[in-house]
């Protein structure tokens, strides 16, 4: 009875082919991602509130109509379109610094993580930055559009936007945002194929979407008082709530994936 030898026996070509360099996919790495998120969000509350709603002011022409006397009703309706374009355009920046800051985090954490070069690492935060920034600034005026039409096509004997339509607001807006982050964090990477790219976006879709529909659930849940229609919080702990929610679910989305390191190859 004869024995073969380990270099006599078959090799599987399956076993033989190297196991990618990945990390990522651990609770732990899932926690630090959305502990780096909910940094970013507070950075971007501190940052929105630094900037202000004095970016954007009416012409002195349209500053003007009303001083004195009451406007009248086609005066009131040209008021209301162009604050609801000043609106638009506060929006657009403080969502794309919003973007920017969990878009670059998130990218400087996974850069880290991955043991990329410093160079791999300031590229994949400004690349992650600008896309996340480029998603946001769409995200914002998204919110104040479908806010403004369900308040101006309320059915009738509504007075006030329903909850489900509160919810719907939210989910979409923080749906496009999330997607926007996870496409721009598989963009950012030193590595990643097709599958990554569309796994970061599907997840940060996903998780964005559900950010948005917690919020709008448990903010009435904490502060009856609140009027969770409003795209934006007023007070500034309802803003850090309303963003920490949804970055923290991207954060742990990307986070639970697993990704090519930037030694693979």
């Amino acid at each position: 009875m004869t024995s073969s030898s380990p270099a006599d026996s078959p090799v599987s070509p399956i076993s033989a082919e190297p196991l990618p360099v990945t990390h990522g996919g651990r609770l732990g790495h899932a926690l630090l991602f959305a502990a780096v998120a909910v940094v970013a969000a507070v950075a971007a509350v501190l940052a929105i509130r630094a900037v202000g709603d004095r970016l954007f002011v009416l012409p002195p022409e349209l500053a003007r109509l009303g001083i004195g006397r009451i406007p009248s009703s086609e005066e009131q309706r040209i008021l209301g379109d162009a604050n609801l374009v000043l609106t638009y355009k506060h929006f657009v920046v403080w969502m794309s610094i919003c973007g920017a800051l969990l878009g670059g985090a998130l990218a400087a954490a996974h850069g880290i993580l991955s043991r990329a070069s410093a160079r791999q690492i300031v590229i994949g935060v400004a690349i992650s930055a600008l896309v996340a920034a480029a998603f946001g600034a769409a995200s914002g005026p998204l919110t104040v559009k479908i806010d403004h039409w369900l308040r101006t096509n309320l059915p009738s004997g509504q007075l006030t936007v329903s909850d489900s339509q509160v919810l719907m607001m939210h989910a979409a807006a923080w749906c496009l945002f999330g997607a926007g982050v996870g496409l721009a964090f598989a963009l950012g990477a030193p590595r990643r194929a097709a599958r990554d790219i569309a796994g970061g976006l599907a997840g940060g879709a996903v998780a964005g979407l559900l950010g948005g529909l917690v919020f709008a659930f448990l903010i009435g849940v904490i502060d009856p008082m609140v009027d969770p229609s409003l795209p934006m919080p007023e007070a500034t702990w309802h803003r850090v709530l309303w963003l920490a929610l949804p970055f923290a679910l991207i954060g742990l989305a990307l986070g639970r994936r697993r990704w090519p390191d930037a030694r693979a190859g």
